[in-house]
């Protein structure tokens, strides 16, 4: 696949090694045209993932064009009776390099990685070198197929980069299932350089070409077939993965204004109250109510009480400690879970909390406007049976604030 073959001026094969390498040819062309026509599959439908589905669109074309430079790249290997325009070495390389480059370009658009524009040029520069060389004679092989190794070598490994990292920035992934989307690209980089190895320690001859259908050739193409399905299968997984992580920051978050939802909170406040249960740490939960939002909503309409949520959404959380799990709860209520924290804490940082929404001054698309909050505070108590009785006491609380004129915080009993 990387290089051309051997001169004929070079030493005939015996007819018993010509004909072991016949037989072996007729098998490589089978597993090879099986080979090329696995790749434009996969090409096809991520093309058609691309523009049909608009499955992440520029990511889906990159991989397709990678698959189908692929393809190309192994039915040029043997089918080497059409007349090109440029050698046909250097177009097999270019094609193989350039998916490589291809699908580490898909990788890195779907991670959110900005690559340098100018890497596949100095790829280009090695494949011509190779060529150039390959000019100077057959004892610059050994040289030719390193080289090669290295440029095929070089988008894989930032291809399994890009993975990793995006695995580990994935809470839906696992180490286990991020080590199995990286092997492929790591065993397609093993293959090209256990040629490198073999060709310097002085194997068969036959083994530079990969065209000749001897055993090497035979094993590295039901590798390639086999890996490159769990290549493909890889990217596939980093879809499924962020569609996965995407319906779940969905179901997990409050559409208007980003923060968590009630569905959140709940799950947080269970989790805390089980932690309080078994260990003693306590925690208190503080409940806001933004004062006389309905008549903003009346008044100005719902596209300005939507945009005065949001202002509030984001002056809570610019006030919100790492520790604490802040959402909306539902209309214009929102609520803090405080881990670690006593009713003395809580209260604090509730005035806190309540100064810093009356001193904001709301843009809005009709007019500038203040908005307050009451806030009803609860610390768990042993007497507490779940973490409903502590949200309930504090939801209290906050209608005894309202009660009192708004604009302040109630301690619950």
């Amino acid at each position: 696949m990387l290089f051309a073959s051997k001169s004929e001026s070079e030493l005939e094969p015996s007819l018993a090694r010509r004909c072991k390498i016949q037989k072996g040819g007729s098998a490589l062309n089978h597993l090879m045209a099986s080979l090329s026509v696995q790749l434009v599959i996969y090409a096809t439908a991520w093309l058609v993932l691309g523009l049909r589905f608009q499955l992440k669109r520029e990511v889906a074309l990159l991989w397709s064009a990678g698959w189908f430079f692929l393809a190309v790249g192994t039915a040029l290997v043997f089918f080497n009776t059409l007349p090109l325009p440029v050698p046909r070495n250097l177009l097999t390389n270019f094609m193989i390099v350039g998916a490589f480059v291809l699908l580490q370009r898909g990788v890195d658009e779907f991670a959110g990685h900005t690559a340098r524009r100018w890497d596949f040029l100095y790829l280009l520069l090695g494949l011509l070198l190779i060529e150039v060389l390959r000019g100077h004679g057959d004892f610059t092989n050994t040289l030719r197929v390193c080289l090669f190794a290295a440029i095929a070598s070089w988008p894989l490994a930032a291809t399994g980069w890009r993975m990793a990292r995006w695995a580990t920035g994935n809470a839906s992934v696992s180490r286990v299932i991020m080590l199995v989307m990286i092997a492929p690209a790591i065993l397609v980089m093993g293959l090209f350089w256990i040629r490198a190895a073999l060709v310097l320690l002085g194997t068969d001859s036959d083994t530079v070409s990969f065209d000749r259908g001897t055993e090497f050739d035979l094993i590295a193409t039901v590798i390639f077939l086999v890996v490159l399905g769990a290549f493909n299968f890889s990217l596939a997984s980093m879809v499924i993965g962020a569609m996965t992580e995407r319906l779940r920051s969905l179901s997990d978050t409050d559409q208007l204004t980003g923060l968590a939802n009630r569905r959140v909170a709940i799950r947080r406040l269970e989790e805390e109250h089980a932690r309080f249960q078994r260990s003693g740490h306590g925690y208190a939960v503080v409940m806001l109510d933004l004062d006389h939002f309905k008549a903003v909503n009346d008044t100005h309409g719902h596209a300005v009480g939507d945009q005065v949520l949001c202002a509030v959404a984001r002056e809570l959380q610019a006030g919100q400690r790492r520790t604490d799990t802040l959402a909306r709860m539902g209309g214009e209520e929102f609520l803090f879970l405080m881990p670690m924290t006593s009713i003395e804490g809580a209260v604090a940082q509730s005035r806190r909390i309540g100064d810093r929404i009356a001193a904001l001054h709301i843009a809005t698309a009709k007019a500038a406007m203040q908005i307050t909050v009451s806030i009803g505070v609860a610390e768990a108590q042993i007497s507490d049976a779940s973490a409903e009785a502590v949200v309930n006491r504090s939801d209290t609380a906050l209608y005894k604030a309202k009660a009192a004129g708004r604009n302040r915080v109630e301690v619950a009993d």
